[in-house]
């Protein structure tokens, strides 16, 4: 789905940045290379995953994002 949803609007495989944590996650793992996986996903996931990051429970995505987007927090986390 979020294949599609890249293609629909030419957003290349390089420019989207996938987070996940299990098994439904795998085929979206294996389309795009800029993976996250939370600390507390399963191994298979982790494995895949590009980088792995804190567990969703220690907010994870949202400091990965703040990363990502200079290190602004603007009370997000």
């Amino acid at each position: 789905m979020l294949k599609r949803a890249a293609d629909f609007y030419q957003v290349s495989a390089e420019e989207v940045m996938v987070f996940g944590d299990g098994e439904n996650d795998e085929t979206m793992f294996r389309e795009f290379c800029h993976s996250r996986a939370v600390g507390n996903a399963i191994p298979m996931i982790r494995s895949m995953a590009e980088k792995v990051i804190d567990s969703n429970h220690k907010n994870g995505v949202a400091k990965e994002i703040n990363k990502i987007l200079g290190g602004k927090q603007n009370g997000l986390i």
